[in-house]
């Protein structure tokens, strides 16, 4: 047997450190550390670090995997690093000796490079983009709201600022936003676009202070990559919804700084199309190909089992019928409450006064299918004015000042956010100007069982509980009256020659009780349906508070308390069963059982503080509830006087 030697075999061959690697691509540290960024490639931590190294040292070093670096050695980006080295050595050269003519040849042959390569081998199919979409998407509205400096050229901003509208237009002609939230930070979006949910921050409209601190060259080499790559999304989705890409850009509506409203959305051309489906075509063509072959080969085999196959098709079809129909049916409500949810808007025409961020609320209105303008101050490109009779809500982010209009709505901005996360138009005279907002909640934040809910957040669950019950309601009234027209057509055909007019009025009159009996019916189920969720909750909850099952099930439904003789007795159940229990179950129920009083106490702080706030708010409705008598009282006596 051949002896091993050292550092030959194992860690030592699979990690290498990051000069070694260096010395290896004959690249210096920024150049690397760029090539690494744009394929993906990032440090691996190993084991055992004394082995990685290969000599026994266990120094504080940065190790990748000697396959990532052998991946790295043939990338063609490498040679664009090493002419670009020359250009820039040859440029310095003609500028030193004051040859500008030189300088300018050599300024016009810069060598440039591409990403579309590594973006089609980072992402081979369409579907992994979309799922890595989210920093990208980040990335660019950031880099959209920063200021022009000398670390970051304007060519950047006004590039991230074209994709960036680019894809707003796009979620605008789908109408794939989801969810939208206000926060410190800035502004969170959700969309669904193919299927597939996109979360992204957008910064708010401020001035931007660039940190000292933040190594913007690492930065922009990845927005190097994040744009390509946005940029090949957009093309596809463009394409998708039948729309040529890149949108022609009106120039005037652009310098009136439009946003969104200065692109033009123009039908995709039959050439372009044609030539974007005609490699989809070859591969479905090769494909059918293919898949004949095999069938051909198939179908001696196919033909003596089909008995086999069709017994046990229907002995499946018979056992999954009703899980199907009952899933079909709630897809079908979901479909049908998301297409009423993207034309939320569709009835209404907004306004957006001066000092309300114009860009948001147009995204977020268009997308729902409403009508947007704003003052011409602002924006260029405004579809119609103030004035305009058919406006029924007016934007505005201020203390109402002069007359209203009459028959137009004033909201402040949040209501347009609730509206979308609500998923119906709220009500407005909550949010009229100058009056304290609503909780603003997050649409991302999802309640379990135990956890806490703020009131406003389950009065709005109530209420869509409610809506969709009266939905389901007005389906099942739909289908016994059909039921019942039914019924009563068929019993007048059979007594058309027999029964006089009385007659039948008497038999239209004995269908009314049917469907009473039926209401009476389904509400009664609704009722026991009702108990079994209370009793159900009602167990989990002495569950969690440590009360064996037994005496849970035995607690009565009427309210009251239960004594302290059983509460005792429960206790010393809970005891003797933790004794009785192994010692492995009794550490693993003594941490479930932690973790579940550690929720309960922050769900109690949170009470704790609701309390406190609406005793603050109380408090101070009193006070200036008394201000406003102690100042009523002293103009009466003004007056007397």
């Amino acid at each position: 047997m051949k002896e091993k030697k050292k550092a030959e075999s194992g860690a030592a061959i699979n990690f290498i450190s990051r000069n070694a690697a260096l010395k290896k691509l004959q690249l210096k540290l920024a150049d690397f550390r760029r090539l690494c960024i744009l394929k993906g490639v990032y440090p691996r931590e190993p084991r055992n670090k004394k082995k990685a190294s290969g000599t026994g040292s266990t120094a504080n070093k940065t190790y990748y995997l000697a396959k990532d670096i052998a991946f790295l050695a043939h990338e063609p980006i490498l040679n664009k690093f090493r002419e670009f080295k020359v250009f820039v050595r040859k440029l310095r050269k003609a500028i030193g000796r004051k040859e500008f003519d030189v300088a300018d040849r050599v300024k016009a042959a810069k060598p440039v490079y591409t990403l579309d390569h590594i973006v089609r081998e980072r992402y081979p199919s369409f579907v992994d983009a979309l799922r890595d979409l989210d920093d990208a998407l980040c990335m660019v509205f950031l880099f959209a709201r920063m200021p022009r400096t000398n670390r970051i050229r304007s060519e950047v901003v006004d590039r991230c600022n074209r994709l960036a509208h680019e894809f707003e237009s796009y979620i605008v002609r789908s109408r794939s936003l989801r969810k939208v939230f206000l926060s410190i930070k800035g502004i969170y979006y959700q969309a669904e676009v193919m299927g597939a949910p996109l979360t992204w921050l957008v910064p708010h409209q401020f001035s931007q202070k660039i940190p000292a601190d933040v190594d913007f060259r690492i930065m922009l080499t990845f927005l190097e990559f994040h744009m390509t790559l946005l940029g090949f999304v957009n093309f596809r989705l463009y394409h998708s919804i039948n729309v040529s890409y890149p949108p022609r850009l009106d120039e005037t509506k652009d310098a009136g700084a439009s946003g969104i409203s200065a692109l033009i959305l123009e039908p995709l051309t039959a050439d372009a199309s044609a030539a974007a489906t005609s490699s989809a075509m070859e591969r479905i063509a090769s494909l059918g190909k293919a898949l004949s072959n095999i069938h051909e080969d198939a179908d001696v085999d196919a033909n003596e089992n089909d008995a086999t196959r069709m017994q046990i098709d229907e002995s499946f079809a018979a056992a999954d019928a009703g899980e199907d129909a009952q899933l079909i049916g709630q897809q079908v409500k979901e479909q049908k409450l998301l297409e009423a949810s993207k034309r939320l808007f569709e009835p209404c025409r907004f306004y957006v006064s001066r000092e309300v961020p114009r860009g948001v609320v147009e995204l977020i209105i268009r997308s729902f299918g409403g009508q947007v303008s704003w003052d011409s101050s602002i924006a260029g490109g405004a579809p119609y004015d103030e004035s305009d009779s058919g406006i029924t809500h007016q934007i505005v982010d201020r203390p109402q000042r002069g007359p209203a209009i009459p028959g137009r709505r004033y909201v402040q901005p949040q209501w347009i956010f609730d509206c979308v996360n609500a998923h119906r138009l709220l009500d407005a005279t909550l949010y009229s100007p100058g009056r304290a907002l609503p909780p603003h909640l997050s649409p991302f934040v999802s309640e379990s069982e135990g956890d806490y809910v703020p009131p406003e957040k389950r009065n709005l669950m109530t209420e869509e509980d409610e809506e969709h019950e009266e939905i389901e309601d007005d389906s099942a009234d739909e289908d016994i009256d059909e039921d019942e027209d039914e019924e009563d057509e068929e019993e007048a055909e059979d007594d058309e020659d027999e029964s006089p007019a009385p007659a039948k009025k008497a038999a239209k009159g004995a269908a009314a009780p049917k469907r009473v009996s039926a209401k009476r019916g389904h509400h009664e189920v609704e009722e026991d349906e009702d108990d079994e969720e209370a009793e159900y909750q009602r167990e989990l909850e002495a569950e969690s508070k440590g009360v064996a099952f037994s005496s849970a099930a035995a607690k009565p439904k009427s309210k009251g308390k239960k004594s302290q003789a059983a509460a005792d007795e429960a206790k010393e159940q809970e005891e003797l069963a933790k004794i009785l229990m192994p010692k492995k179950h009794r550490r693993l129920y003594n941490r479930i059982m932690y973790s579940k009083n550690k929720k309960q106490e922050e769900v109690d702080k949170l009470h704790a503080k609701r309390l406190e706030y609406n005793a603050q708010q109380d408090q101070k409705a009193q006070n200036q509830a008394a201000k406003k008598a102690a100042k009523h009282a002293q103009k009466k006596s003004r007056q007397s006087e």
